[in-house]
């Protein structure tokens, strides 16, 4: 019954308190990507888009810098990209910062 209602807490009132940073994801040991593009294939290194706003702008960069802080994404040098794609960028639409840790410690243990 607790890990139920840990469960229904987590999922439902505090999505947000899991994903505040990209720092504290878990790298699972050994994941790979395997992507099964065919030998030879090329792909568009150019992408038709609108500019980015300052907004914006600032935005992705600030993601960008998090990613590479994290350890999720590496600097390469332009020779090496073989793929570019438009960027999708979605802000999450609140402005809370979710709950502390102790915080949601405090939920859990109050509906337990």
């Amino acid at each position: 019954k607790e890990r139920k209602t840990v469960k229904k807490l987590k999922t439902k009132e505090n999505t947000d308190s899991f994903a505040l940073s990209l720092r504290e994801v878990n790298i699972i040991p050994g994941a790979q990507l395997n992507l099964n593009v065919p030998e030879g294939k090329t792909f568009n290194l150019c992408t038709h888009q609108r500019p980015l706003t300052p907004e914006q702008s600032h935005f992705y960069n600030e993601q960008v810098e998090e990613m590479l802080k994290a350890g999720i994404i590496d600097q390469v040098p332009p020779e090496l990209v073989k793929c570019t794609a438009m960027t999708v960028i979605a802000q999450k639409a609140h402005e809370m910062n979710g709950l502390s840790e102790e915080e949601l410690k405090q939920r859990v243990n109050d509906q337990c």
